[in-house]
């Protein structure tokens, strides 16, 4: 039975395993994929294309966190891709059809034969994960506070790339601030009290379709798994929350896992301020009545999508030149891009925490992200390694970078060597150059621990060393040899 799992998760249960001591067992039998060779929007027949790549040669795959509850392992079954006859269904939309969700140590027990110590062991590195993790309502100056990227971990997808987490931007937020009983913000963060996901909370939000006022989770920043978690949480708290996670899917929603369409509206009571921050979802104010929208099509007088804290403009993408609308432009170095050019000529790489251009960025096949081109390295098989994952496999010895698969620790001195130069001498095993001509003397001489023949050692070395310099001294001076 072979499995492919998401690589975040991968990682993880490869720490679990390794614990164990069976990380070897892990790495045979499970094979990690990366987001690039799966897209959640491809449908069943496109996934022809990886037909006889080593995905498609597991049983299992698609295996990780389940979006409705991170506590849970979820996965797809190889067979039924095969037996579907809608192959135009999309791979998201399969996922939730078929998909199955259990515990991690029922999904521990059914993939791997473990003991129920080591089954323990594996749960509480997956679990810990989330339990450092702690939601929190925040309103008034402190939704300000965690605009900011100074609060920020690394690594948290749309949440570093927020228009409005720059200094300059906190100065827009007084339609939040100064409406403290309808506007709250949900954050999540981690063991480092550092932000890893947020949502404006609308409070009285009337929804026509549901002919009632709800709390409305607007738009989430974060990884793919921090926005499972916050919806939830909203599934948990009976709030509507914003189906697509854009600024460019205003009227779609789900509550109670059912998506609809709406069009909805809040009443606020203070609207009339200076500087606006850039709206993703409730973007246009009738500022006569202090009415926020979200469909373009209401009796609005003012559009709030603007990033620079004024009312909605545009700008001019800086590769194809087409007119791009306000909050729609993605900011690259000096430059304003338009989505369809940061698609199609740069890549985001995580561990730069920034967008590269194509031809300057360079991927790493063994920790799945981009990473600029000077920042890598092919190994001896043709790998394209970034330098943290290089260093993490390579030792340098004698000037030569060895993987760590070909060297070992020299059992005496704790030295790392070559695999080659290591040799067995007598009972004493992986014993390295240095360290060859003790154990010579230790097994000869019947010691049983190299440690207590090594005084001896030196004393004979130290003798042969005078009977040298005895010798050359006999030669020098023309010295009778003593009889």
């Amino acid at each position: 039975m072979q499995v492919c799992i998401q690589s975040n998760l991968y990682r993880e249960l490869k720490v679990g395993f390794a614990r164990i001591k069976r990380e070897e067992e892990f790495m045979e039998k499970c094979y990690p994929v990366y987001g690039y060779q799966i897209e959640k929007n491809w449908n069943i027949s496109e996934m022809s294309i990886y037909k006889d790549n080593s995905i498609y040669n597991h049983n299992y795959f698609l295996v990780s966190r389940a979006t409705a509850d991170q506590n849970k392992i979820s996965w797809l079954e190889y067979k039924k891709i095969e037996d579907c006859e809608d192959k135009e269904m999309t791979i998201y939309d399969f996922r939730k059809k078929y998909g199955k969700m259990t515990k991690i140590g029922r999904f521990l027990t059914k993939f791997f034969e473990l003991s129920s110590t080591e089954i323990q062991i594996i749960s509480d590195i997956f679990k810990r994960k989330e339990e450092s993790k702690k939601f929190n309502i925040v309103e008034g100056e402190y939704i300000k506070n965690w605009y900011n990227a100074n609060q920020y971990a690394q690594g948290c997808g749309t949440l570093n790339t927020s228009c409005m987490r720059s200094n300059s931007c906190q100065s827009y937020f007084s339609i939040y601030t100064e409406n403290r009983d309808k506007v709250k913000m949900l954050i999540l963060t981690n063991e480092e009290d550092k932000l890893i996901g947020r949502a404006l909370l609308w409070y009285d939000v009337y929804f026509p379709n549901l002919d009632a006022e709800k709390i409305f989770m607007d738009r989430i920043y974060g990884t793919d798994e921090t926005i499972g978690l916050f919806k939830q949480y909203a599934e948990k708290n009976d709030i509507v929350y914003k189906t697509r996670q854009s600024y460019e899917h205003k009227i779609k929603f789900t509550y109670k896992g059912t998506e609809f369409f709406d069009n909805i509206s809040i009443e606020l009571e203070e609207t009339d301020f200076s500087e606006y921050p850039y709206l993703d979802t409730m973007s246009y104010l009738d500022s006569n009545y202090g009415i926020l929208y979200n469909d373009s099509g209401s009796d609005y007088d003012k559009e709030l999508c603007s990033t620079s804290g004024g009312i909605s403009n545009g700008s001019t993408c800086t590769s194809c030149g087409d007119r791009i609308d306000e909050g729609d432009e993605i900011e690259i170095d000096d430059g304003l891009y338009c989505q369809y050019c940061v698609d199609n000529e740069f890549v985001y790489s995580e561990r730069n925490d920034r967008y590269i251009l194509q031809d300057e960025a360079h991927y790493c096949e063994e920790c799945g992200a981009w990473h600029l081109i000077d920042d890598v390295r092919t190994d001896d098989f043709n790998l394209t390694l970034c330098d943290w994952c290089f260093d993490s496999y390579y030792h340098e010895i004698n000037g030569e970078f060895v993987h760590t698969d070909d060297c070992r620790e020299c059992e005496y001195c704790g030295e790392l060597h070559k695999e080659d130069n290591l040799e067995d001498i007598g009972d004493f095993e992986d014993i390295c150059p240095d360290c060859k001509d003790l154990a010579i003397f230790a097994d000869e001489n019947g010691f049983e621990d190299m440690e207590d023949a090594k005084e001896e050692f030196e004393k004979q070395q130290e003798f042969e060393k005078m009977l040298e310099r005895t010798e050359k001294l006999q030669i020098k001076f023309n010295f009778p040899e003593s009889a």
